[in-house]
């Protein structure tokens, strides 16, 4: 027994030390000898975790996140419980678009370190992408840190419906963060959802002013005077929203809109053309371009607009 055991303590040493010089060739900016040394201490040593987790995360690094998986999954067994290697297991699972296989990783971090608000985030954010909401709001009990936290959550609450929580998750960021244009610009939504237009202008008018080449202020800002039947600032605001982002298709039909209640079809169909020329396999310009030709008294081409857009709804 006693040689058994002085047989491992050898291996395991000199694992050891063939670690330390890849990490010492690593540094040095040598990372295929460093990947070599350290499979060498795996064939001394196959559960040598430090070169497991180096290998994995000198893979991750190279986003040849397969790989990086594989090793990773090699080093949880090797030392359970590690949370490194969970976790990067999770990130380099998410990036290759695995987002079951990243949230069962991040579960098991979880269980490791529970207070960890940046795996809580990298979850919020994963469950997200799957539009699986109720777990966004769920794993963001006690992490509500930072403010891209109570952005995923407001998002997340919005697309339950729930939108007396939604309001106070804004107030709560808007006391937290006043000089963040999206948090400014998430109550000017919050607002304009609700049908109150007038009261949502300061905050799409402060989000500007905190961030001028940020376009949906500008663009929601255009909608709200539209609708209270200011044509032409509405207009100014689409322009800008166009200047800022030339394929926004949705400020481009905006501005259509306020141009044809201003009488100026001739404008209106210049627009949606432009549109359907930057996006075009978006319905919506098509459809507005149809009325449009139709108000002009250019029957033909109303009828082509009118058919295309049939066609790209029915593919959508």
């Amino acid at each position: 027994m006693m040689v058994w055991v002085l047989a491992f303590w050898l291996w395991q040493a000199g694992a050891d030390e063939l670690a330390e010089q890849g990490r010492e060739l690593a540094a040095a900016g040598r990372m295929e000898e460093a990947a070599a040394v350290w499979r060498k201490a795996l064939s001394t040593a196959p559960n040598h975790y430090p070169s497991l987790f180096n290998l994995g995360f000198l893979a991750w690094q190279q986003k040849r996140d397969a790989e990086a998986v594989g090793w990773f999954d090699r080093a949880a067994r090797a030392q359970p419980g590690e949370f490194n290697s969970l976790y990067l297991a999770g990130s380099a699972s998410s990036r290759q678009g695995k987002s079951a296989e990243a949230i069962t990783w991040w579960r098991k971090a979880l269980a490791v370190q529970p207070a960890n608000s940046k795996l809580r985030q990298a979850m919020a954010a994963e469950y997200s992408r799957a539009k699986r909401f109720r777990e966004v709001v769920t794993v963001s009990d006690g992490a509500l840190d930072s403010e891209a936290m109570f952005l995923m959550v407001i998002a997340a609450r919005r697309a339950l419906g729930e939108m007396v929580e939604t309001t106070s998750l804004i107030n709560r960021a808007l006391e937290r963060y006043p000089d963040s244009a999206r948090v400014q610009f998430e109550a000017g939504y919050d607002l304009h959802r609700g049908g109150q237009w007038q009261r949502s202008m300061p905050y799409f008018d402060r989000a500007i002013r905190l961030d001028p080449a940020y376009e949906e202020p500008h663009y929601y800002r255009g909608d709200a005077l539209f609708r209270q039947d200011r044509h032409a600032a509405a207009v100014s605001s689409f322009l800008e929203a166009t200047r800022i982002r030339p394929d926004y298709t949705l400020a481009r039909v905006g501005l259509a809109r306020a141009y044809l209640a201003m009488g100026k079809a001739a404008e209106a169909a210049s627009t949606l053309e432009e549109a359907t020329r930057l996006d075009p396999e978006n319905p919506q310009p098509y459809a507005l371009l149809a009325q449009v030709y139709f108000r002009l008294g250019e029957v033909d081409k109303a009828q082509a607009a009118k058919v295309s857009a049939q066609r790209l709804r029915a593919a959508r």
